[in-house]
């Protein structure tokens, strides 16, 4: 039975168990397909290489102050908020 991609993937990584990859070397040995594939994924590990390491990039908003923030008790404070018009209106 062939090994999963998940599996080969991790042998390739050299993330797999010393009995795991014992057992994957066995396969390998007489499957042409499973080697290729295996081959394969080594040539795209090769090109990726290591992934370049960058800082996340800075917020360009930032956050709205407490002061800054609407409200709706504060547009009944500045008279924004209240449905009745006013004394002068009409």
């Amino acid at each position: 039975m062939h090994p999963n991609e998940t599996t080969l993937n991790d042998y390739v990584d050299g993330s797999l168990g010393a009995a795991e990859r014992s057992d994957v070397d066995q396969h390998l040995a007489g499957c042409a397909a499973c080697r290729q594939l295996v081959e394969d994924l080594r040539d795209i590990l090769r090109a990726a290489g290591e992934p370049e390491l960058r800082e996340p990039p800075v917020a360009r908003v930032a956050a709205p102050r407490a002061r800054d923030r609407w409200s709706w008790s504060s547009a009944r404070t500045t008279g924004l908020g209240s449905a009745r018009p006013s004394a002068g209106a009409g």
